[in-house]
């Protein structure tokens, strides 16, 4: 019998808030969440008051999302000792997944030898973490050299299986309209980590609540690239969010999923309540 488990993000979430953000998500009943990189900076030599935090609050920390680089080679040593510091963090408090994405996406293209210093580093960093039984994912992002489904294969057919692994963000997904189901489905022995992100464009936040619902629905009938992705509460966005539930359960995934949302401008209950309860509603989730 397969249980995927849902936890709720901090990570766009502002560093003073996180301590309160995982209150909240204790107070929904939400079993782990996903932090930001500062957590380990915060922490690292104060393991015991971050085990404290977790045992008051029974909650587990499950990954850290680390924006990367890993293009430049003079940088490669560098870049890979900061993710894994933070790998080392995760494993001290019993986390599973190491979640990166990588360097910017050059508006002439990437060439050959980011993409050389892009899998070497990916390839060491995925054995080190492995030795430290933390699972590195790649993330797809906008405007990074993981950005389109071609990119995405690539990264896929020339990185070792064994220790690197993939994180659909359906928020970035959408951004980019990759449909998430046959990537899902392509590559579902490499995925053990999903972030659940509904997303708007930002225009679309900055417009009055009227105005906003005419261009959701417009962009729904009309699907279009998102220049700038937000994301918003599971169920007022317009990432594909059913089908790769459906999907994931019809392939009986066995692990976590993360619900994913930007900084909620001061309505964090508001924000996680809603999501809840599309997530009780339409995954039938109980918590």
């Amino acid at each position: 019998m397969h249980e995927i488990l849902m936890g709720f993000s901090l990570t766009y979430w502002p560093d003073d808030a996180v301590i309160e953000g995982i209150e909240e998500i204790a107070a929904a009943n939400f079993p782990g969440f996903e932090a930001p990189p500062s957590i380990v900076a915060r922490y690292e030599e104060r393991l015991d008051v971050f085990r404290e935090i977790l045992e008051r609050t029974d909650l587990e920390l499950v990954a850290i999302y680390n924006p990367g680089n890993f293009l430049i080679e003079d940088r490669l040593e560098e870049d890979v000792e900061i993710a894994m510091n933070t790998a080392r963090f995760l494993h001290r408090v019993g986390a599973q997944f190491l979640v990166v994405s990588c360097g910017p996406r050059r508006p002439e293209g990437n060439t050959k030898e980011d993409w050389t210093n892009l899998l070497k580093a990916l390839d060491e960093l995925g054995n080190r973490c492995l030795d430290s039984a933390i699972q590195l994912c790649v993330m797809q992002h906008h405007g990074t050299i993981i950005e389109t489904r071609e990119d995405i294969d690539r990264l896929m057919d020339e990185t070792p299986e064994h220790c690197v692994f993939f994180c659909p963000d359906l928020g970035e997904l959408r951004s980019m309209m990759i449909d998430p189901v046959p990537l899902v489905a392509d590559y579902f022995d490499r995925i053990p980590y999903v972030r659940f992100r509904d997303v708007l464009d930002r225009k679309m936040l900055d417009r009055k609540n009227r105005r906003r619902l005419r261009l959701v629905n417009k962009a729904k009938e009309n699907p279009a690239p998102l220049p700038n992705p937000v994301g918003v509460a599971l169920g007022d966005g317009l990432s594909v969010l059913q089908p790769v539930w459906d999907l994931l359960n019809e392939r009986e995934f066995d692990g976590w999923a993360m619900t994913v949302v930007d900084e909620p401008r001061n309505a964090a209950s508001t924000v996680m309540e809603k999501s809840r309860q599309f997530l009780e509603n339409y995954f039938e989730i109980l918590f």
